[in-house]
Order: structure tokens, then sequence, then C-alpha cells
């Protein structure tokens, strides 16, 4: 129980301490640097009509229309949201994590796009349109580069085995959630595919083996935004903010 509650009262307790040391007068929020990629100004229609054009596995033409209406508006959304970032220093870094992830890959590599979402969550996800999307809350948790490399190799292979539309076919069956987060939750069986074939991807581009249990420790407990600590309560409060009179137990 006191552990739940520090889950909702540490950040605050974190963050004061953090903005306690930020020099707001020359603070800069991250920001797309650059030409506009085409996946920000191609219009979503225009998306679907190209994307028709080719076979999504089992679908039927009814549900090939419904998968990629339903996914590229979705995309779209969360592109023009204020909240996805490009050519900025994260993404930037990202894709050179990948280019040496896919060095010898350069047909998959010139199918795939890298931006930045600013989020608090801890998380990074793929769309069959090959574009993989990276929280700056992830970012945060992680400790190397070697790590990010293995989520990214997860998250291309997942592109590659298009888990995203076998994920579509089972959640139109079972009445699932069908948006973009929903479409990249996937059977375990899936992840396990992911794991195992990013992982050759991962030791093909020469990255640290000892690195990888510390990557799904990283995943695992990332939920967690601290260490389990005692929580002063009069950082918050003290007689200062009551009455006079009033006293402060």
């Amino acid at each position: 129980m006191i552990l739940k509650k520090l889950i909702y009262i540490l950040p605050l307790f974190i963050s004061f301490g953090i903005l306690s040391q930020q020099d707001f007068n020359n603070f800069k929020t991250l920001n797309s640097v650059g030409k506009i990629p085409a996946d920000f100004s191609s219009l979503t229609y225009k998306k679907i009509a190209e994307d028709l054009k080719t076979n999504k596995g089992n679908l039927s033409k009814a549900q090939e229309k419904v998968f990629l209406q339903g996914i590229h508006y979705g995309i779209d959304d969360l592109l023009h949201s204020g909240m996805v970032v490009y050519g900025d220093e994260i993404s930037l870094y990202i894709k050179s994590i990948a280019d040496r992830l896919l060095e010898n890959k350069n047909d998959l590599k010139s199918h795939l796009r890298f931006y930045t979402l600013k989020s608090n969550e801890s998380n990074a996800f793929s769309t069959d349109q090959g574009i993989v999307f990276v929280t700056t809350g992830l970012i945060s948790q992680l400790t190397n580069e070697a790590q990010l490399a293995f989520v990214l190799a997860h998250e291309i292979s997942h592109y590659t085995e298009k888990h995203v539309v076998e994920s579509f076919e089972y959640r139109t069956k079972n009445k699932r959630d069908l948006s973009i987060r929903g479409l990249s939750v996937y059977s375990k069986e899936k992840e396990f595919e992911a794991d195992r074939l990013g992982l050759k991807i991962y030791n093909e581009a020469g990255y640290s083996k000892e690195e990888l249990l510390p990557s799904f420790d990283v995943l695992m407990y990332s939920y967690l935004p601290f260490d389990e600590v005692e929580f002063p309560k009069t950082y918050f409060t003290d007689n200062h903010i009551f009455k006079k009179g009033t006293t402060f137990n």
C-alpha cells in the first residue's frame, strides 16, 4: 500500500528536485528539425490508396480496406498531434543505430523511418508502414546504446514478420482494441519471435551479449519511476502554509 501511494507522489518529489536545477530562461523543448518527411505531409487517403496495391497476407479486400483506413488515420492523428518529432538529435541518433543494425540490409533500411514520441511512457512500437516510434520515456530509462539497439532490432522484427497484420486479424475476430497501440500488443509467441529475430540482428551488428539481460530488466521494470525510498512528508508541507495558530503534526 505504501509503495502504491509512492508511485503517485514521488514523481512530483523527483520533478521538483530536477526543476530546481533547470535554467528555464534558456530551456528548449525537443523540436523537429529540417525538411518535413512525407509521412507528415502526404494526404491520408493517398497513403491508403497506395497501400491497397500491396498484399496484406490473408486479409480479404474488405478487411484490407478496414485495416489500412484504421491504421493510417491512427498514424496520422499521432503524427499531427505535436508529440512526434523528426530530425531532432534523438531521432537522428536512433536512426544511426538502426543504420548499424541494418548495415547489410539496404532494402529493409529503405522502408523504415524512425521518429521520437514525446511521452513519459516507456515504449517503442512499429507499424506495418515501416514507421518506428520510440518514446522519450523509454530513452530516459535505458543506460546505453546496446540496450536501445536491442529494442530497435525487436521492433524491426515485428515489422518484417507482419505482426501488426496478424494482430489485426486476431483482434477483429475477438472484437478487441484496433488502435495503433492496441495493434502493437502481441501474443507471447510473436514477442518471442521478435526477440529471437531481433537477437540475430543485434548480434550481427556486434553489440555486447552482456547487455541483453539488463535490456530485459529495463523493459520489465520501466513502469517503476523510482526506487522504493522513504517519503518525507515535510518536503510538501510545513507550518508556513497554515494560518497562524494552526499547528502542524
